[in-house]
């Protein structure tokens, strides 16, 4: 599995405690009167702070750009995989009715 245009903001790369990542940015050149949307590759420890950071100009390199460097050494993970989002509580300890908020 790798990281594409319709699943990077759910998926990642994970070894250990660290985890790649790609992040929305935004880049305000003083110079132009719009900022700029970048996409940082991020590589972040178990206090998901940045160790490592990329920026690029566009998605599709951010995307060639975190697959070609983690893809063949770290595992690929799907967090909806591992989120139970928005189901009922099945009585496994998961979904929004088991919240500590509720």
């Amino acid at each position: 599995m790798k990281i594409n245009q319709d699943n990077w903001t759910y998926c990642q790369f994970r070894q250990g405690d660290l985890r790649a990542v790609i992040n929305l940015g935004a880049d305000f050149d003083s110079e132009e009167s719009e900022p700029r949307t970048i996409y940082i590759v991020n590589v972040l420890n178990e206090h998901h702070r940045a160790i490592r950071e990329d920026e690029f100009g566009s998605l599709e390199e951010a995307v060639q750009h975190i697959n070609h460097t983690y893809k063949n050494v770290w595992p690929f993970e799907n967090q909806l995989k591992t989120v139970n989002v928005g189901k009922e509580d099945d009585g496994h300890g998961g979904g929004c009715s088991s919240c500590q908020a509720h």
